[in-house]
């Protein structure tokens, strides 16, 4: 998207934003959420969508990749690449060869082109954009999903819709091999953390959508560390094992979520407590001896009787 309104557009820009079919320009109109019609109104800002076909607009994606890795970060995160409509492009001054190749070839253009820039000196330098496609999926490390939790899409019409059910048992099952997050934790939501815990999910965490940081939710920053921890500890399964959903092994209280990775003879069950009383925890995982329980609150050598409400815990097997 390209801001009219910076000195970028009125230099180069004006060239490079796509044109209809009468020669004006796209125009989208971006704002932030609020609780009434009146400031949803009066904060909309107009933006302009570029061609991916232009010269000039590969050079600013590729240098915000460079200047992500001059602050420390080894990646880049590019929002809306996989999840835009494919404008047509009717200026004929730009490399596409028709009105409607300039979208999808421009933009694998420019994540060919940033991925081997960026590997080169990093090879685990990570592209990480929003939405998926099989075509696009050959250049992009991390996908951003527009899940937040149990039953809470976001973008769902009027907004988060907490009725909204949702399903991604289909796509960790059938595509393990992708690393996903969910979308927009907030400050108060440590069930959407817990959720994307067990589900193998990344946390996106975008406090008051993305006006605060994690120091203005001390508590969901302490729940996100220990959670980020335990991965860390046991990456083999729980970050680079296999995504099994229920198979392997039989849970005996349905109010309960729990979830299966299996990394060679190693196997993981993630279980969380989504409701809000304590629960009897009966788990048999046939062929494996469990090594070790661990939680938020502490280690064991035991599977424990019960699980606190709104608690997790990674259950580590052996055979």
């Amino acid at each position: 998207m390209v801001d009219p309104e910076t000195k970028w557009y009125k230099d180069v820009g004006r060239r490079v934003v796509m044109k209809t079919i009468w020669g004006g320009e796209y125009i989208e109109n971006w704002h932030y959420w609020f609780h009434g019609s009146l400031m949803d109104l009066s904060n909309q800002y107009k933006l302009l969508v570029a061609c991916p076909s232009t010269p000039e607009w590969s050079d600013i994606l590729l240098d915000y990749a460079k200047r992500s890795k001059e602050l420390g970060v080894r990646a880049v995160f590019y929002d809306y690449w996989c999840h835009i409509r494919p404008y047509l492009c009717f200026d004929k001054s730009h490399a596409h060869s028709h009105p409607a190749t300039a979208y999808a070839p421009g933009m694998l253009a420019i994540m060919e082109r940033v991925r081997t820039e960026m590997t080169k000196e990093d090879p685990e330098f990570a592209i990480i954009t929003e939405g998926i496609t099989d075509v696009a999926g050959q250049f992009v490390d991390v996908v951003q999903g527009l899940v937040k939790g149990p039953g809470r899409r976001i973008y769902a019409p009027g907004g988060e819709d907490p009725s909204h059910e949702t399903f991604p048992e289909l796509l960790r099952y059938t595509f393990p091999e992708l690393i996903l997050s969910n979308r927009a934790i907030d400050a108060e939501d440590i069930d959407c953390l817990n959720w994307a815990f067990v589900y193998g999910l990344l946390f996106d965490v975008e406090i008051d959508f993305n006006r605060g940081t994690l120091r203005d939710a001390p508590t969901l920053a302490a729940a996100c560390k220990k959670l980020c921890q335990i991965r860390s500890s046991y990456s083999d399964l729980l970050l680079e094992g296999t995504f099994v959903d229920v198979e392997g092994f039989k849970l005996g209280n349905g109010r309960l979520v729990a979830k299966g990775y299996k990394s060679g003879d190693k196997f993981a069950v993630l279980v969380w407590n989504p409701d809000q009383a304590e629960q009897p925890l009966q788990l048999e995982v046939p062929g494996y001896r469990l090594e070790k329980a661990v939680g938020t609150e502490g280690e064991a050598s035991q599977v424990p009787a019960t699980l606190g409400p709104n608690k997790v815990l990674a259950l580590l097997y052996g055979t």
